[in-house]
């Protein structure tokens, strides 16, 4: 039984990892879905079949698959709850020296690097990713004025204009 939690433990950090750093387009999420779909399944499946059975190793196998998610959860959901505040925090940041930029030049920037060095340090990137940059998206033309948007956990895509607040939205 130590093996099967053991492995567990290794799969659901891999598992939390692969979501937080990679479900932030469609075929990314889809298959880090697939994959809470099939560790919860094979989960369940298992017990059912031990509670027949009760064979010790459909048991090994419930508790490894279900513990799986249930570590990748615990991991993933905070994370990614302050990756996401952490962007924001970061974007409005960005935000703030595009509307000095603008109220100094009169016109939005063209791109995020006309803000260097005057309003920032660097073009920062967003909080998302562990291993791989995701970085802001910049549209000076956007309806509404200029906004600053980054791709979001679940197909979302969350967007900051100097007049509006953050709106995550699919």
């Amino acid at each position: 039984m130590l093996k099967w939690l053991a492995a567990a433990i290794i799969f659901g950090l891999l598992l939390a990892w692969a979501k937080i750093d990679f479900s932030y387009s469609f075929a990314e999420a889809g298959v880090v879905g697939l994959c809470y779909v099939m560790f919860f399944g094979v989960g369940v499946g298992s017990f059912t079949w031990y509670l027949r059975r009760h064979s010790r190793a459909a048991q090994g196998i419930g508790v490894f698959a279900l513990v799986t998610v249930l570590i990748s959860w615990g991991i993933s959901i905070p994370i990614s709850r302050w990756q996401m505040s952490e962007s924001q925090l970061i974007g409005n940041r960005v935000v703030e020296a595009m509307a000095s930029y603008r109220e100094r030049v009169g016109r939005a920037p063209s791109r995020l690097s006309e803000l260097v060095p005057g309003y920032l340090d660097n073009v920062p990137d967003t909080a998302l990713g562990l291993t791989r940059r995701v970085p802001f998206s910049y549209s000076p033309d956007a309806f509404g004025g200029p906004s600053l948007s980054f791709p979001a956990p679940g197909w979302l895509n969350c967007t900051r204009s100097i007049d509006r607040g953050w709106v995550c939205a699919d």
